[in-house]
């Protein structure tokens, strides 16, 4: 199954949706993936059930970043265009002694995470920012 985030329409998500157009792309939404290969996918829609969208109780979306500096700027990025602070970049020991991450939440309220760890550099198979 792959992660998604829904939003519903507002002020405060009128940039991102303009952004993504995603009245034009259809009941799949925006989706990204790496070419030829259909996992791991990351995709952004409106709800299918037609419900409003909610953000997850207990559910992130993680991102593989391929440095400590990578982190700090999606942080950064994510809290310029709209998102809020969770957890700014830095060491986490209480996952492991290489775990460096940041957390964000959406406008909507979605919590995303941003990774980075040595092991990422050591032939890890993932897609990183």
């Amino acid at each position: 199954m792959a992660p998604s985030l829904a939003w519903n329409h507002s002020p405060r998500t009128s940039r991102l949706h303009r952004t993504t157009k995603l009245d034009k792309v259809g009941p799949a939404g925006v989706l990204w993936q790496k070419e030829q290969n259909r996992w791991p996918q990351f995709a952004i829609r409106h709800p299918i059930n037609g419900e409003p969208a909610s953000a997850g109780n207990g559910a992130q979306v993680s991102f593989q970043c391929s440095s400590r500096d990578a982190v700090d700027e999606a942080w950064r990025a994510a809290l310029h265009h709209g998102g809020s602070d969770e957890g700014a970049p830095g060491d986490r020991l209480v996952y492991d002694e290489d775990f460096y991450a940041a957390y964000v939440r959406d406008p909507e309220g979605n919590k995303l995470c941003f990774l980075f760890c040595r092991e990422f550099g050591t032939g890890h198979r993932g897609h990183r920012l």
